[in-house]
């Protein structure tokens, strides 16, 4: 497995063959090296993506919805998630980041008049970075959806400039 062979130190594209970004087989020898190479690193990879995926549909759901509605929002977005596959895949990976951008963005409501606008863009860049490095195809659409966002809701040029920037660094 190309997380195991990380965590030992090899060097992906290097000793490793792997056909995608890096940051999928990281998260894998990050959970490797938590509970060691086992079934239970990968289940643990997979409940605790989907926990946290699970968590953000809810948030932004509730925000704007009544309990059932945000519950059941909650519910389908879980099962949907690793439901039909229960493996750990760069797909999951690349959308656990965008969802954490847009839980990012969430989280800070109206942020185009502040100092924090420049902080949420920052923290969306990394995002979408993260996504992209995990999987080009769904991270382009991450990488396009936040200055869509930045600029069709008033955005000033900062939140848009400490975008890039946080594309540009993560990068």
């Amino acid at each position: 497995d190309v997380g195991y062979r990380i965590l030992s130190g090899q060097d992906l594209y290097f000793d490793v063959f792997y056909n995608a970004g890096p940051i999928h087989p990281y998260m894998l020898a990050f959970f490797y090296w938590l509970f060691g190479f086992t079934s239970t690193a990968v289940v643990a990879l997979v409940c605790g993506v989907n926990a946290l995926v699970a968590v953000a549909p809810y948030v932004v759901s509730r925000r704007h919805l009544p309990f059932r509605h945000a519950a059941l929002a909650t519910m389908v977005s879980a099962f949907c998630f690793y439901g039909p596959m229960g493996l750990p895949s760069y797909d999951h990976s690349a959308s656990f980041w965008l969802i954490v951008g847009v839980l990012v963005l969430e989280l800070n409501g109206p942020i185009m008049a502040s100092r924090r606008g420049l902080v949420v863009g920052f923290l969306c860049g990394v995002c979408a970075s993260l996504s992209f490095l995990a999987k080009a195809n769904v991270g382009l659409g991450a990488v396009l959806l936040f200055p869509v966002v930045f600029l069709l809701s008033g955005g000033r040029a900062g939140i848009l400039m400490c975008y890039l920037l946080g594309c540009f660094i993560t990068t």
